[in-house]
């Protein structure tokens, strides 16, 4: 099992999208949707309790995330269009 685990982590590929902030369900993980600035499909954004969140320069918690914000999120692909977020920069 524990190679399983390290060959799925080593092939896992980073992504990053950037868009709108549309909906913010309260569950946990916290999932985020944003909308491609490309106009692409939503995406749905999943946060984490290492997921690092960052307001013009400064660290903030999920709390400080709000509906329409635009982000940049990078992280980890888990499927077609969603992403398991490592950072979250808000502009």
């Amino acid at each position: 099992m524990a190679f399983f685990v390290i060959a799925q982590a080593r092939f896992a590929r980073m992504h990053s999208i950037e868009g709108q902030l549309l909906t913010i369900a309260e569950s946990w993980p916290l999932q985020l949707t944003v909308q491609p600035t490309d106009q692409g499909p939503p995406w749905s954004v999943r946060v984490g309790d290492d997921t690092l969140i960052s307001l013009r320069g400064n660290s903030v918690q999920a709390s400080a995330l709000r509906n329409g914000q635009r982000l940049r999120a990078s992280g980890i692909l888990y499927g077609a269009e969603s992403l398991q977020a490592q950072t979250i920069e808000v502009f």
